[in-house]
């Protein structure tokens, strides 16, 4: 029976950790625009002149927008980029380079969280790995991981290293975790998200409760800890401006300007008055217990893809599991459920009054969730197997379900809102094909949007040009340039007349691409002009 239920626990865990990179090359389609201009930062800096190449002199109000955002990812585009140039990715494939990273700092933030149920004792590591399994499940947190949104779960790793650290100071005073605390804390800072400011209010409730607070004030490695915390970031930002700015005044008006952007969207004072508070808890319950989608909030960007849009019952089963948790770990003073309950009322807080209830900053709470879970199905089974056996078919229900629900609605509604951007990488792979080293590459893809361009541009990396349908006619029909070009039409395969009309100007059939997720059929041409002076 033992043996049973080790190996059903470590199955479930396995099976719910899947869900991660379940069908990982239909990602693409699913991957957040501001995740594909990451990529595109990334790429620039391994591979063009400047950090900003494209974005640095275009005119567009969102392409000035994103120049100012290169300024501001540098910390955490640089560490990207130096993988990328280690492990000779190329710059086709940084959104894969995204999806793995997404994924690590998703495992570490939720191992991080998971670790504080190491106080439980005996048979602690099946609640370390329900935490993670739970976690990875939750379309709260799953969606985000899919979606290649590295920069949401940085903030989300670094929470919860830095909450574990603190505890552990907290705790046992070992010079070792406070400074370790300082380095997470000036990391955090180089890349600055909504849970940062709320932060230190939970990390010295952490002191406080356990006592620690006079033996902190005390200890002489707590102000050089600190020291280094709020002095690494500076040297770290000077560094970044001299180097790639020219001057650190230059740079740090950049990243101002930037978080003047952003700044009002995750905090502002006018959430105090009542109807926003009772505005801000509908939109809490519906990203993280209906699942629902909304016109709450932030309407400077939706939530549909990072919503299900659809009832999960096997979390509103659990729910009443994560109230029992909370109730009897409180009530014996369980590490775990403590320092749960401590960030879920300060996310809480924060997010009803005078920050956003935003999911992407509710990220942070999710572990709390499978916290609860998990202290909550422990006290209601002392027998270890039998627990074993209860936290294994909640991790293969909840995760049944929540893998059903990605394959259905929500799965359909994305392939429709984002069709256009189908056969993308099959095509920038045709373009390599296709084209000399010395050809100028022109490319006219149909119906391209702003958010269709970014993540055409994170695969080629400026390497192609995007033209309109005009303009392409034009360069047609145009005299030879100085340079040689290799002009490219994308069409849908059923427009066989006008892919006809095509070749009789001289285009041939580059490549056929069958995108096998969203069934749509394209045609790749080409046409190669030589330069006038060949």
């Amino acid at each position: 029976m033992s043996r049973l239920a080790r190996w059903l626990f470590v199955l479930a865990f396995a099976y719910a950790i899947a869900g991660q990179v379940w069908r990982i090359d239909d990602y693409p389609p699913f991957m957040d625009f501001d995740a594909a201009t990451l990529g595109i930062f990334v790429d620039n800096l391994s591979y063009q002149p400047r950090y900003d190449h494209y974005f640095a002199t275009a005119a567009a109000f969102q392409d000035r927008y994103r120049a100012l955002w290169a300024a501001f990812a540098l910390p955490l585009t640089l560490p990207l980029s130096a993988v990328q140039r280690l492990l000779a990715i190329p710059d086709y494939s940084v959104d894969r380079l995204l999806h793995v990273t997404a994924i690590v700092l998703g495992l570490v933030g939720s191992l991080c969280a998971a670790l504080l149920t190491r106080s439980r004792g005996k048979d602690a590591w099946a609640d370390v790995a329900f935490v993670v399994g739970l976690t990875a499940v939750l379309p709260s947190y799953l969606l985000y991981v899919r979606t290649a949104s590295a920069q949401f779960l940085s903030s989300f790793a670094l929470f919860w290293v830095a909450v574990l650290f603190g505890v552990e100071y907290a705790r046992r005073r070992r010079r070792r975790d406070v400074y370790a605390l300082a380095i997470v804390l000036a990391a955090y800072q180089l890349v600055p998200y909504a849970p940062l400011a709320y932060l230190p209010v939970i990390l010295v409730a952490i002191l406080v409760g356990v006592g620690a607070t006079r033996r902190t004030l005390g200890d002489p490695h707590a102000y050089a800890a600190a020291a280094l915390a709020l002095g690494a970031p500076l040297a770290v930002r000077y560094a970044l401006g001299v180097h790639y700015e020219g001057s650190y005044r230059a740079y740090a008006e950049k990243v101002s300007a930037f978080l003047a952007l952003r700044g009002s969207h995750a905090f502002a004072l006018d959430g105090l008055s009542w109807s926003r508070v009772g505005e801000k808890l509908t939109k809490l319950v519906d990203q993280h217990v209906l699942f629902r989608r909304d016109d709450l909030g932030d309407r400077s960007r939706v939530d549909d893809l990072w919503t299900l849009n659809a009832v999960h019952l096997a979390w509103l089963a659990l729910l009443p599991v994560a109230a029992r948790g909370l109730w009897k770990g409180v009530a014996v003073r369980d590490q775990a459920t403590l320092v749960s309950a401590l960030v879920l009322a300060t996310t809480y807080a924060a997010s009803l009054t005078i920050g956003a209830p935003e999911g992407r900053y509710l990220l942070t709470a999710v572990p709390c969730y499978a916290v609860l879970v998990g202290f909550g199905i422990r006290s209601a089974f002392a027998h270890a197997e039998r627990r074993r056996i209860a936290l294994a078919l909640v991790l293969i229900v909840t995760a049944t379900n929540t893998f059903w629900l990605l394959g259905g609605p929500y799965e359909t509604g994305m392939i429709a809102a984002w069709r256009n951007r189908a056969g993308m990488r099959e095509t920038m792979a045709a373009v390599r094909d296709e084209r000399a080293p010395s050809e100028e590459a022109l490319l006219e893809w149909p119906d391209l949007q702003y958010e269709d361009w970014l993540y055409l541009q994170m695969l080629a990396n400026f390497r192609v040009t995007a033209v309109a349908p005009l303009r392409m006619l034009n360069l047609v029909q145009e005299q030879p340039s100085t340079a040689g070009r290799a002009l490219f039409i994308v069409r849908d395969a059923a427009a066989r007349p006008e892919i006809n009309g095509w070749r009789l100007r001289g285009f041939a059939i580059a490549h056929e691409i069958a995108d096998p997720l969203t069934g749509r059929r394209l045609v790749v041409l080409v046409k190669h002009v030589a330069s006038s002076s060949g």
